[in-house]
């Protein structure tokens, strides 16, 4: 049983399938700059910088990767950031750990902007005490920034805390502070990239979470 007092979720492929809004968005700037799609990296995309995405799996220069960003934010901000399905279970799991008196936080590489449109529109945003999301400067880009952004608005220290994600990034950030991390294996990450990454427990859906944290479904 976890005896946390603030849970951290990740968003994209912890908290909702966000896939295709993101797979589309990708299309449509390889569309407009005239480079091929690559679907091989459809689950890689997800999770890392955008201009990482495209720098180093489509290989593009700086100047080109800026301006595939420019238009992958141009099609997400009109339509891709709603393309999206919450995970079955997920709305129900958050509303009973908020029930139990839990602190509940999102962190998340995603604009901040857009994580709190999505969770406006998903109506979960009232649940949660702390939204950390990457800035349009360039600041908190990683997680580990992220979860310290966490850390100091929600006033609880990295053992008070566990992280939910599904990618290496947001056990890489966890471990940074010798924090508890749960893989959501439902989402996109792979069993090779989670090899060398410090995991608590591993839930193979949402239901094991409720058993995580000792909850009845």
């Amino acid at each position: 049983m976890s005896n946390h007092a603030c849970v951290i979720f990740d968003l994209d492929g912890t908290l909702a399938d966000t896939k295709q809004g993101i797979v589309r968005g990708f299309q449509y700037a390889a569309k407009e700059m005239g480079f091929a799609y690559l679907p091989q990296y459809e689950n890689s995309i997800i999770g890392p910088s955008l201009i990482d995405s495209f720098r180093h799996l489509y290989g593009l220069p700086e100047k080109e990767a800026r301006e595939a960003v420019r238009h992958y934010r141009a099609y997400y901000y009109k339509q891709g950031m709603f393309e999206y399905s919450l995970y079955n279970g997920i709305e129900d799991l958050i509303k009973t750990l908020r029930k139990e008196g839990r602190t509940l936080a999102v962190a998340t590489t995603k604009y901040q902007k857009y994580a709190l449109l999505m969770l406006e529109n998903s109506r979960l945003i009232a649940y949660f005490d702390c939204v950390a999301g990457s800035m349009e400067d360039g600041s908190r880009a990683g997680k580990k920034e992220l979860l310290k952004v966490v850390m100091e608005q929600t006033a609880y220290s990295a053992q008070q805390c566990i992280m939910i994600g599904d990618k290496h990034y947001d056990g890489e950030g966890a471990a940074c502070y010798k924090m508890d991390f749960i893989w959501a294996k439902y989402g996109y990450g792979d069993k090779e990239e989670m090899r060398e990454i410090p995991i608590t427990f591993v839930a193979e859906n949402v239901k094991e979470l409720y058993r995580y944290f000792a909850l009845g479904t």
